[in-house]
């Protein structure tokens, strides 16, 4: 009997993926019914801070820097026979309980693929969604290193578990680069009124993401 040893690598990695997205959203809803950080859509827009935090965490295995609103909250997720993550998450909306947040893992490459490679393995999963849409795809180096960038959407009936849920068009952007053995993948994942709100703070994060090496 003959296995393709290639493809069921490729399909653990995507399953991987699908997992590391899974886990942030369990992170948005489980933390975020706390009711901690909820605020109207009105509290939100007048949230969006001037100022602005430096993200420098344990290296290894968080060997970068960025920089996000000072008012959100980093914390570090430490797995090292899997993957490792950092989570950056803003105000709960107080209408779909989504909390905006900033997504960034880094794992050891065990299978050899470009950013997209990654990119087409990933969106082949995605793109099974309700109103799924790809409205960005683009090489775009980050930290002066060649990364992919992609920008697409699809809905989502929000809040996730209430009778009341409403479908909600949802945005990700997400940058996938390979660097001394490593992938990193930086991830965005909100509603698209969040998007509108936090779009700027969302790209000072990819403009100011830098390695320490």
């Amino acid at each position: 009997m003959h296995f393709d040893l290639k493809g069921t690598k490729k399909i653990l990695f995507v399953g991987l993926g699908v997992l590391v997205l899974l886990f942030g959203i369990f992170i948005y809803f489980k933390l975020g019914h706390k009711g901690k950080n909820v605020l109207s859509e009105s509290k939100q827009r007048s949230s969006v801070s001037a100022h602005a935090k430096t993200f420098r965490g344990t290296n290894p295995p968080f060997d970068f820097t960025f920089e996000y609103p000072e008012s959100w909250k980093a914390h570090e997720v430490i797995k090292p026979q899997d993957f490792n993550m950092v989570q950056v998450r803003g105000p709960q909306d107080s209408r779909t309980k989504v909390i905006p947040g900033i997504f960034v893992t880094v794992r050891t490459v065990t299978v050899k693929m470009t950013p997209s490679e990654i990119a087409d393995a990933i969106l082949k999963k995605e793109a099974r969604i309700k109103g799924f849409k790809e409205i960005l795809r683009k090489d775009d180096p980050i930290g002066g290193v060649k990364a992919l960038r992609l920008i697409f959407q699809y809905v989502l009936p929000l809040p996730m578990r209430f009778a009341n849920a409403k479908d909600t068009l949802v945005k990700r952007q997400e940058v996938y680069l390979l660097r001394k053995g490593k992938e990193y993948r930086i991830s965005f994942w909100l509603t698209e009124e969040q998007y509108k709100i936090y779009k700027s703070d969302l790209n000072q994060a990819l403009k100011t993401f830098k390695f320490l090496d």
